[in-house]
């Protein structure tokens, strides 16, 4: 019934310091978070860079300030970036929307999004993602780092933003350059993960049809125990994973008291929660011929 998903566990070292006109400013996990690849950044950052800072102000204004500075002193900057519409400016918010910063082609050498206002929770989650590592298909983190990726987007803290830019952010909105120096360096480590969906299969009652599939899943995993809302740490799968695999354990039954003429595989996916891996690895390599699985 175990059909093993070979994942990997990568933890992601961040050494970055700034010195800065003010002197030598040391940045460690309480003022600075990685958070590519988290909550639908890109993923596969550069494993180091440096660069001139350069305060870009507001998320939407980003690339209004990028003209008005000008492509030489943007060019291998390290960028501070502002989420979403300047106070008083209407804008929509999408999740990051930080397009041609992040991508490979980027002429920027990193990110730094200032953890405020809706950011400041997504710090918890990020920060939580970087004490306990994220979870991949094996060998994906490998193949991923040679396609080149773009700058690292790291959220930093309003207070140790303030220190690498010299002033208080309240009421900045016009960017400026000159500001010092920022540097980092990734590196990762990376262990192995043990999991498995499980699967069953009820033959069908039809000979001549019993070849074919029909397949029925849902996932059982869940987050578990993660930052607290409220007090409680503990975050109750009653949806969709407790359902899902409760219904289909009611429809296993039902089926086997009477077959179909088609087979039923039944899978109960891990990993959902990590990105959709145990239905990856099913979907790769299914454990019947795929052709045979007419639904």
């Amino acid at each position: 019934y175990f059909d093993p998903v070979a994942l990997e566990r990568t933890l992601t070292r961040i050494d970055a310091s700034a010195a800065t006109p003010r002197g030598a400013l040391p940045l460690d996990r309480t003022q600075l978070v990685l958070v590519s690849g988290v909550g639908g950044l890109p993923g596969n950052p550069r494993g180091s860079g440096e660069g001139p800072v350069v305060y870009a102000g507001w998320q939407q204004d980003t690339f209004p300030a990028a003209r008005e500075l000008g492509e030489e002193q943007l060019r291998g900057s390290v960028v501070v970036v502002r989420y979403g519409p300047a106070p008083g400016v209407e804008g929509g918010r999408n999740r990051f929307g930080l397009g041609g910063l992040v991508a490979p082609s980027s002429p920027h050498a990193a990110v730094l999004l200032v953890s405020e206002g809706p950011l400041a929770e997504f710090w918890e989650y990020a920060g939580d993602i970087a004490r306990n590592g994220s979870v991949a298909r094996r060998g994906a983190a490998q193949a991923a780092a040679g396609q080149g990726g773009g700058p690292p987007v790291f959220l930093i803290s309003p207070a140790a933003a303030e220190r690498l830019l010299g002033r208080s952010l309240e009421g900045w909105r016009e960017p400026a350059a000159g500001l010092g120096t920022f540097r980092y360096a990734l590196t990762e480590s990376r262990g192995e993960v043990e999991a498995f969906n499980v699967v069953a299969v009820l033959p069908g009652s039809d000979p001549t049809r019993a070849g074919q599939y029909v397949a029925i899943g849902a996932h059982y995993d869940h987050v578990g125990v993660g930052i607290a809302v409220d007090g409680d740490s503990i975050y109750n799968g009653a949806d969709d994973d407790a359902s899902g695999i409760s219904g289909v354990l009611e429809i296993a039954e039902r089926f086997a008291a009477a077959p179909p003429p088609r087979s039923l595989l039944f899978v109960w996916h891990t990993a959902e929660e990590k990105g959709l891996l145990g239905s990856e690895q099913f979907t790769e390599n299914p454990p019947v011929p795929r052709d045979s699985i007419v639904t």
